[in-house]
């Protein structure tokens, strides 16, 4: 598979059954940089057919990648599979003999980063009290805090509702 720097592709000369492209694509290169939440892995695979309709460009494709995704709950850092099947670009009256895919490719990626992340459904988070990781080690905080009486909420244990 061809590594990409850009995703520009050259539309003089697009035979009437169209042009295929297949490559990877770093996510940096697409002006998508890591941050607290996201890390990258491996690159971006893509899979493009583009074709002229009408003096217009249609790009039709599928996008796929790892991404490591922060767990909301426990913090680790796991990886995410993203994937876009259904990538569909129409360019009206295109000028010059290269079209950039560049900008809208990345937006169709953003779309499918997850808003929310567990590592798994199992995933028991992080103990309110110390902080330790509660899917590797066991803490013994919950049965400090039941036996600590000075909490205000322990008084409305003793409430009698009727």
């Amino acid at each position: 598979m061809s590594a990409f720097k850009t995703l520009q592709f050259p539309t003089a000369n697009i035979p009437p059954e169209g042009a295929a492209y297949a490559g990877e694509i770093a996510f940096q290169n697409l002006a998508i940089d890591p941050e607290d939440r996201f890390a990258f892995p491996s690159p971006l695979h893509f899979a493009f057919n583009l074709m002229i309709v009408n003096n217009d460009v249609v790009v039709t494709g599928k996008l796929s990648g790892v991404i490591e995704v922060m767990c909301d709950r426990c913090t680790d850092d796991a990886p995410c599979e993203v994937e876009v099947d259904d990538v569909f670009h129409r360019y009206e009256n295109v000028i010059g003999d290269i079209i950039d895919l560049t900008e809208d490719i990345r937006e169709d990626i953003l779309l499918v980063f997850p808003q929310s992340f567990l590592c798994s459904e199992a995933c028991r988070g992080l103990c309110p009290s110390c902080g330790s990781n509660l899917n590797r080690e066991y803490c013994t905080c919950t049965a400090t805090a039941d036996a600590d009486p000075d909490t205000p909420w322990r008084q409305l244990d003793s409430l009698k509702l009727k």
